[in-house]
């Protein structure tokens, strides 16, 4: 949620243990002799490919890297270490993916699935740490992006009758739900003074709109907005908190707690029955525009 704040330092991801790699990605001109060691000793302690010297830019070089990630790494699970091992190189890898741009991503997922599915249970461990680590609302890495594209390749290389496919299919489907770049879809919405109107009305009325889908109940929720109370917003973004749980009771009592300057409403459609919306967890926050296209999705608060 960045994009909304003023004054406040564009967050960056730092991957931790991998600052030499990083370094090399940047890096314009050679090296000294000491760094250039330095810079080897981490590489192969991290099991990281050499990039020549002809690749050039942070996005090719990080490319050519997690293409080649699993050159130098054995993917077995025969011993009891090996899924420690292979959890820490598979973390390592999709930490760098982002860096490599959409396409080499793709085509680094698609090369290392290929070489997984060689044997099932590398490919059924390679399945269940994507899921946990990209699609779990908890984990720290969640990347609907990333997670999308290891789930098509995963539809493609599984059978039809396959339950990890089946299983996958039905992550691929909520996660395509409003995406950034595509319209939300419209609910109907009661408002505490009693108005009754929809989304793409509430979110025609401001430049941007931060929409937050909440629980009166959830204490992670009463959290998140404190601290959004306490964010400075752009000029013209408007706030819709949206209980869309289906307690209408509990919504009425506890609505005028909420902050008097926001629009407060109730879902008078079941969105989550519809699959008109995924929410893996709550509060799920989403930043629309004027015409209710999604800006970000899952927005996070920095």
């Amino acid at each position: 949620m960045c994009s909304l704040l003023r004054k406040i330092p564009v967050c960056i991801l730092v991957i931790v243990g991998l600052l030499a790699l990083a370094a090399g990605l940047g890096a314009c001109s050679k090296p000294s002799r000491q760094a250039s060691s330095a810079h080897t000793a981490a590489r192969e302690a991290a099991l990281l490919p050499e990039v020549p010297d002809s690749i050039t830019g942070t996005e090719a070089r990080a490319a050519w890297v997690t293409l080649h990630f699993w050159d130098l790494t054995d993917m077995r699970l025969s011993e009891p270490e090996d899924s420690i091992r292979f959890e820490q190189d598979f973390v390592n890898f999709i930490s760098l993916l982002p860096y490599a741009g959409e396409e080499g991503a793709r085509n680094a997922i698609a090369a290392f699935l290929d070489r997984a599915a060689r044997e099932s249970r590398i490919l059924d461990a390679v399945a269940e740490m994507a899921d946990r680590y990209l699609y779990e609302p908890n984990s720290p890495m969640r990347n609907e992006d990333l997670l999308i594209i290891f789930l098509e390749k995963e539809i493609r290389m599984l059978p039809s009758d396959n339950a990890a496919r089946i299983r996958a299919e039905d992550r691929l489907a909520m996660a395509m739900l409003n995406r950034p770049g595509s319209r939300a879809a419209d609910f109907r919405i009661l408002l505490r003074d009693g108005t009754r109107t929809s989304l793409h009305r509430l979110a025609a009325r401001a430049e941007r709109t931060l929409l937050i889908f909440y629980d009166p109940d959830c204490e992670n929720c009463r959290e998140a907005i404190s601290r959004i109370r306490q964010i400075p917003m752009l000029e013209d973004t408007a706030i819709i908190a949206i209980d869309a749980e289906g307690d209408r009771e509990r919504w009425e009592a506890t609505a005028s707690e909420m902050p008097s300057d926001w629009a407060v409403g109730f879902a008078l459609d079941p969105i989550l029955e519809r699959d008109q919306y995924f929410l893996p967890a709550i509060p799920t926050l989403y930043l629309l525009d004027r015409h209710a296209t999604v800006l970000e999705k899952d927005a996070k608060l920095y």
